[in-house]
């Protein structure tokens, strides 16, 4: 079955790093309550971060598949997302949706020395962690 990757979102450029602190308030005695503080963290406008999706294993070139009207409505889920923005309306920013590039992932060859090299890479992180 189809499989989808999310990467974590990262910086690419442009805009300042902020911090916003809050807490509750008491309304009878205008006292911040106890262990109530929190920090929003949030970019200028102008930051620009890169995120990439990882489908695997989808039948997406034939239109009448499941996986493909899956990623058709990825895409759109997305592409709405970036419409709503990162809290717009009070004065945090918005988020633009700016490219889609569309890549095959070529398979891997299995050859005999790839083989040999996993089986290493395998034996060498077990043998760390054991």
């Amino acid at each position: 079955p189809a499989s989808y990757r999310f990467s974590a979102p990262r910086y690419l450029e442009g805009g300042i790093l902020g911090d916003i602190a809050s807490t509750a308030v008491n309304s009878e005695s205008g006292v911040a309550e106890e262990n109530t503080l929190r920090v929003i963290q949030h970019w200028s406008a102008g930051a620009f971060f890169g995120l990439a999706i990882d489908g695997r294993g989808g039948n997406w070139d034939d239109p009448e598949s499941a996986d493909y009207r899956d990623l058709v409505l990825l895409v759109a889920a997305i592409e709405a997302a970036s419409h709503v923005g990162g809290k717009k309306g009070n004065g945090l920013g918005e988020t633009l949706f700016h490219d889609l590039d569309l890549q095959p992932i070529a398979p891997p060859v299995l050859d005999a020395a790839l083989l040999t090299r996993l089986r290493e890479s395998l034996r060498a992180e077990m043998g760390a962690h054991a």
